[in-house]
């Protein structure tokens, strides 16, 4: 589940543009996780960068 998230656009994006997304887990708790998400283009620019709190839980949040 989300508990906080953003991203943020510094760059645009153009048709034909090849991107590469990588992503760190910057904290692993029992119950909670930190991650960040960098989007580049192909001549290494940063054009989007994502970071995501999530909780971790057992419990079915959405029925099938």
């Amino acid at each position: 589940m989300a508990l906080d998230t953003s991203i943020n656009f510094t760059h645009p994006v153009r048709v034909g543009d090849q991107l590469t997304a990588e992503a760190l887990e910057l904290h692993n708790g029992k119950s909670t996780g930190l991650y960040q998400i960098s989007i580049h283009n192909q001549a290494q620019k940063l054009v989007a960068q994502f970071k995501g709190l999530c909780y971790r839980t057992d419990k079915k949040l959405i029925s099938a």
